[in-house]
């Protein structure tokens, strides 16, 4: 045996004893681990000690046996047990090594329990190995603990890379959800659900091969009229690509986008190019390495919240990575419905200037002239082109249809006949129109529709309305304004409690106002809504719905009556939504345990819906003077037992918060989401008693939490009012160290001004250098970004947020 070996072995020992001890004094939590590894590490320590000394010395035993520690130290069990602890020691000092950053950094201890506790079992059998050599006569026995401490630790091995494994899965969901918070995909298999084999070979091999077997960058735009069917296209050229670059031999990329009018986070470009980085990532592990560093290096800062990219980190990302791969495709579906389109196509147009070979495949409805990177190539969608695609819809819809298919063949040749030569190109079109004839009873009834089958897309929706019977319509319109200005998509119980709340004073929800048949909404509104059984949300069944009913065309038309006015709609939402949150079930304030929160949400299926977008529909809301009385009425209900009315409704967006929610005022939200007008109207009816009211999780000020979220116009506000420019919340974090850390130009100099102390600057400074900040609990995803000022905000529809 080269007694070189225990010598380093127990120098190792030794170091990492130190490197333990000074993670002790460095490092908060895992005390545990850090004592235990300490612990085995000295053991282990004396145990190579005692060898070293009994090293080729046949020691005497008070019964005159002898124990040959040299015939023992050169067997082939002793030299791997040398190099199984080398290995140990190795890794676990390369692991703290890596972690020991400079100085001015806070120490992060680098093990998880699971890992931490399998280098103490490795540590604490080799310990335990080394001195039965020393005090066992039996080389036999020595043979079999050798044994059984290598099967123990292959073991314990497949276990900890098991437990890595899991790790890195939970990690990859946690940065997947912070850089991409909206996926797609369910909008894609909706949409390629729709799709049929053998359709759609017009574009498939015609221009989109074209594009995938194009070797410069290119882009292509495919333009068609509403109800064309573009999305069911755009959905078959992603399974195309994904199925040609499967096949190709060098790097590629490929990433998708479905933007969708009936889903607010679809049209956030934040969100557009979130998902198309996560899918680029993708299609090589080693993207993602980059982009979790710079997760994990936020979270380790135990900040409340990881902050979000911002569109140039987002930028900066995708350059990268589309410049590691030699070829990218990205696919944008239906532009036109998002209401940020312009936003949108600027961020694409940001993505083409980098130096990564970027292949764009774009659809829309409306030729949006806008100046990209590369040379658009237009492709109209006709019915020409359609045609054959339009036989084969109409022809497998009949043929599937229960009351279609047993009708006459010739009969069934005439509706295909009348449809496809009508339909103009329009899929939505000759939807509606077999939809109808599905419901007629007799031949002849469905020969006259034939004749009488409306000649556009609007008329066929006036026609829907104009079946709707009269004593339907109030409930029929109530569905579809709920469907067309609720934020997300809304459950089917849901709206079936939302369209009986109305904007009266007293608003009365029981049994009694329930309605006995809910499903019968669905029946009502016919082809215009969607349900999914599968989710149970009820959504539009196209996008030229909304349109339409929101359309001038309607409001001048004979069926003005279910004409809805956009300007006037987040006002009568917001009002309902307040009337239902101060129903009297509400009054006692927020539920005490799990069990009764549940059971309250299962008993008022609305309140899930209003505790999650009421702050977005306020957003976008002028206070008139009704409603500045109903939220000052709402807001009063805090004085009540839990907090009342107003504690229900923060306990609904926020369960784990319980214990804050009676220190959390009105004026700590308003303040938190910007919410301007309201903060003005809190302050005049209540004064400044409140100013100083920590509130949230973290027990911010209004001011603290407004300039950590970048609220402009509501630090001005709250400052002019006297607020202390000096506050800071639990973890000792000054405004003013908020307003540095993001860049807050404005909200710093209006603090200084204010008279914020230099400490700002001072604890900056600190705790940069200690890496991060450090507030009291937990380190929380916030699933909604800091907003930006009020004239800049969009609506969020991510559910639950840390406060």
């Amino acid at each position: 045996m080269d007694p070189v070996s225990l010598i380093g072995l127990i120098a190792a020992s030794e170091q990492l004893v130190k490197s333990t001890y000074e993670y002790t004094t460095g490092v908060f939590g895992a005390k545990k681990e850090i004592n235990s590894l300490r612990s085995e590490s000295l053991a282990l320590k004396a145990a190579l000690e005692h060898v070293r000394l009994n090293n080729e010395i046949d020691l005497q035993t008070n019964d005159g046996s002898f124990i040959q520690v040299t015939a023992i130290s050169g067997s082939a069990e002793f030299k791997d047990m040398l190099l199984f602890t080398k290995s140990t020691l190795s890794e676990l000092q390369t692991k703290l090594d890596n972690h020991q950053q400079s100085r001015t950094q806070r120490l992060v201890w680098p093990l998880m329990k699971d890992e931490a506790n399998y280098y103490i079992g490795r540590l604490e059998r080799a310990k335990s190995w080394f001195i039965l050599v020393t005090t066992s006569d039996n080389f036999a026995i020595c043979r079999q603990a050798y044994n059984e401490i290598l099967s123990m630790s292959q073991q314990l091995h497949r276990q900890e890379q098991r437990q890595i494994q899991k790790h890195n899965d939970a990690l990859r969901r946690k940065v997947r959800a912070w850089i991409a918070p909206h996926d797609p995909n369910h909008l894609y298999d909706r949409a390629l659900k729709a799709h049929r084999s053998g359709t759609c070979d017009w574009f498939l091999k015609g221009d989109f091969r074209k594009l995938l077997q194009a070797k410069e960058p290119s882009a292509l735009w495919l333009l068609a009229k509403p109800g064309m069917g573009k999305t069911t296209v755009l959905s078959a050229t992603v399974r195309t690509a994904q199925l040609f670059y499967k096949e190709q031999p060098q790097k590629c990329g490929l990433a998708y986008f479905f933007c969708s009018f009936t889903e607010k986070a679809s049209q956030d470009p934040i969100n557009v190019l979130g998902s198309i980085l996560s899918q680029i990532c993708d299609s090589d592990e080693r993207l993602w390495a980059v982009i979790e560093n710079r997760y994990q290096n936020e979270a380790a800062q135990l900040k409340p919240s990881v902050s979000k990219l911002d569109k140039e980190e987002l930028y900066s990302f995708i350059y990268d990575c589309t410049s590691q791969l030699d070829e990218t495709i990205i696919i944008l579906d239906a532009v036109n419905e998002s209401g940020q389109w312009q936003r949108i196509l600027h961020s694409i147009d940001h993505i083409l200037r980098g130096e990564g070979n970027i292949k764009l495949l774009i659809s829309s409805t409306e030729n949006i002239n806008v100046n990209l990177g590369l040379s658009m190539f237009i492709v109209h969608m006709t019915r020409e082109k359609t045609a054959s695609d339009m036989e084969y819809y109409i022809d497998t819809w009949i043929k599937n249809s229960d009351e279609l298919s047993s009708l006459p063949p010739k009969l069934q040749r005439d509706i295909l006949f009348e449809l496809q030569t009508r339909a103009k190109g329009s899929f939505r079109w000759a939807q509606c129109q077999l939809q109808d004839l599905a419901t007629k009873q007799t031949v002849r009834e469905i020969r006259q529709a034939l004749v009488n089958v409306p000649e556009t897309l609007e008329q066929t929706y006036e026609a829907i309305l104009s079946r709707i019977p009269k004593g339907d319509q109030w409930l029929a319109r109530q569905t579809l304004f709920w469907i067309c200005f609720s934020l997300e998509p809304m459950l089917f119980e849901e709206l079936s409690e939302a369209v009986i709340v109305g904007e009266d004073s007293v608003v009365v929800v029981d049994d009694e106002a329930r309605l006995i048949q809910p499903r019968r909404l669905l029946d009502m509104c016919g082809s215009l809504i969607s349900y999914s059984r599968s989710t149970t949300q009820v959504v539009f069944a196209h996008s030229s719905v909304p349109q339409y009913l929101t359309s001038r065309s309607l409001q001048n038309g004979p069926m003005n009556y279910f004409f809805l006015d956009e300007t006037s709609a987040d006002a009568q939402i917001t009002t309902r939504c307040l009337n239902y949150l101060m129903l009297p079930a509400f009054s006692s304030g927020y539920c005490t345990n799990e069990q009764k929160l549940g059971r309250r949400f299962e008993d008022w299926p609305l309140l899930r819906y209003i505790s999650d977008t009421l702050f977005e529909h306020l957003t976008y809301v002028k206070l008139d003077e009704h409603l500045q009385k109903l939220l000052l009425r709402f807001f009063s209900t805090r004085e009540l037992v839990h907090s009342g009315n107003f504690g229900a409704w923060v306990q609904g967006f926020y369960p784990a918060g319980v214990q804050k929610i009676e220190s959390s005022t009105p004026l700590y939200y308003a303040s938190r989401f910007g919410l301007l007008d309201i903060v003005k109207l809190i302050l005049a009816e209540e004064g400044t008693k409140n100013l100083e009211q920590p509130g949230g999780v973290h027990s911010s000020t209004p001011l603290v939490v407004a300039t950590w979220a970048g609220r402009t116009e509501v630090v001005r506000e709250l400052l002019a009012r006297g607020a202390n420019a000096d506050a800071f919340d639990d973890g000792g974090i000054p405004a003013l160290a908020w307003a540095l850390k993001h860049g807050y130009q404005e909200i710093e100099r209006m603090l200084r001004d204010a008279g914020a102390s230099i400490e700002g600057d001072l604890f900056l400074r600190r705790t940069l250098e200690l890496g991060g900040f450090v507030p009291k609990g937990e380190v929380v995803v916030d699933s909604r970004p800091p907003h930006p000022p009020l004239s800049e905000q969009q609506p969020s529809t991510a559910r639950k947020t840390s406060l």
